[in-house]
């Protein structure tokens, strides 16, 4: 048995509802741009969240038991459905089962997923300048796992935050705000995206759904393109190569059951031609595989 509990808490601190229970809970609020949603659980647990109609629930592990989702304003807006947290909302939390974690799932899954501050680069910063793994994570500061971070996001909107790739929409064929939110940071060589857990997972399969808006411009040039190559690498060191098609469906890549605590993907190789403007970018990213547990 665990005691779980979700406070609803305004943009200016102030406790508006809160809501506990036995393994399960449930909170219906109606939220306000900027307001906080606290998510409360024993440390480590595996919890079942779910912020009201805007996401669809996910498994999340609590690494920290307490974690927060900020009702998105401004650029992290950009990410949700216009009318995602309108209204009144019914917000739950309960806790996972262990067939939950045995079961086979996408790992990388996180709606909820937030970028820190501290996690926001100059995404014109000179080429193989910026970080290539989250100082946030390094320093403890995720309290909520699994968690998208990118070593650029095109102009810092909020169209192309690392989180986009691993909210589960797949929506494909345009580029900009929801529906089309990717994850996204321009033309450049050194791009790399990691999806954390914060422990040890085991995963066996990839699935990539490139970013694939064909749409002519003007002088009858395609918007994107689509990387050719590109590898992921392991919290080990082992990298394998990946040799990505043209297409906006998901592209499976499997491999050996892999035990590891994230999964970076980078050395991005877009394809370059004169019938495109020659931009790529990643809609989501899906890891398969299942927890640890013996």
């Amino acid at each position: 048995m665990s005691i779980l509990k979700i406070t609803h808490i305004s943009a200016a601190g102030q406790v508006l509802a809160s809501a506990a229970g036995e393994d399960q809970v449930r909170l219906t609020a109606a939220l306000n741009e900027d307001d906080i949603l606290l998510f409360s659980a024993e440390k480590g647990a595996y919890v079942w969240t779910h912020a009201g109609k805007g996401t669809q629930e996910s498994l999340i592990y609590a690494a920290a038991g307490e974690f927060r989702f900020p009702i998105p304003s401004g650029e992290a807006k950009k990410g949700f459905p216009p009318d995602a947290f309108a209204g009144e909302q019914t917000v739950t939390l309960r806790s996972a089962e262990p067939a939950d974690l045995t079961a086979r799932r996408n790992l990388a899954l996180n709606p909820l997923d937030v970028r820190l501050p501290e996690e926001v680069n100059d995404p014109d910063a000179p080429e193989w300048s910026n970080p290539t793994d989250s100082c946030a994570v390094a320093e403890g500061k995720i309290a909520a796992f699994p968690h998208a971070y990118a070593n650029r996001t095109t102009r810092n909107e909020g169209d192309f935050f690392a989180r986009n790739a691993i909210d589960g929409c797949t929506f494909r064929g345009g580029h900009g705000a929801y529906p089309y939110h990717s994850w996204g940071g321009a033309v450049h060589e050194d791009l790399s995206l990691t999806v954390y857990f914060g422990r040890t997972v085991l995963a066996d399969t990839l699935v990539l759904y490139l970013r694939s808006d064909f749409s002519l411009n003007a002088q009858g040039q395609e918007h994107d393109t689509y990387w050719h190559t590109a590898v992921i690498e392991f919290s080990d060191g082992e990298m394998l190569e990946l040799t990505p098609q043209k297409t906006g469906e998901g592209q499976v890549f499997t491999f050996p059951p892999k035990r590891t605590e994230w999964v970076k993907l980078q050395r991005l190789d877009p394809y370059w031609t004169e019938k495109s403007q020659n931009f790529a970018a990643l809609n989501q990213i899906e890891i398969w595989g299942r927890d640890i547990t013996d």
